[in-house]
């Protein structure tokens, strides 16, 4: 059950998803219409060790929100972390709950070596391109016909940390 109030970023918790998140995640992820992902996929998110793998929870423990990726060694030692999906729950949205599992990703990923993020967003996302510019990311390339289930080309986006 959700919590009736509102709930302030201040209120959430950011922690490494576990098993028991999984269930959450997909409902998520399927409200925002991320993608399809196992609850395999994101099983096996939760043991690598590349992987950072966020939930935000309210003080009830309610999973609202989650973002997915992976530090991926680059040349020259330079790593780069991806985000693969970040969704928060519709009626959380806009109350920088996105911004606080952004910002964690981001301290996890220069801990682990990482000097930059990117990630791939709907060409008609606009809403999140817009989110995304605001957390310090440049739009630097496209891919066509990235997204299946709608078509659409994937803009991608790249943070320097």
């Amino acid at each position: 059950m959700r919590d009736p109030k509102p709930i302030k970023s201040g209120e959430i918790t950011v922690l490494r998803a576990s098993e028991r998140h999984v269930s959450a995640v997909i409902g998520i992820a399927d409200e925002a219409g991320l993608s399809h992902w196992s609850a395999e996929d994101y099983l096996l998110e939760t043991v690598r060790h590349d992987s950072i793998f966020l939930v935000a929870e309210t003080p009830s423990g309610e999973a609202i929100g989650f973002i997915v990726g992976r530090v991926v060694p680059g040349e020259n030692e330079r790593s780069i972390s991806e985000i693969y999906n970040i969704a928060v729950i519709g009626h959380f949205r806009r109350s920088g709950i996105g911004a606080k599992l952004l910002s964690r990703f981001v301290q996890l990923s220069v801990s682990q070596g990482a000097h930059e993020v990117a990630l791939e967003v709907r060409s008609q996302n606009t809403t999140a391109q817009n989110f995304y510019v605001s957390q310090g990311f440049q739009p630097c390339g496209e891919r066509k016909g990235f997204y299946l289930g709608p078509p659409d080309h994937a803009i991608i986006m790249k943070s320097r940390l």
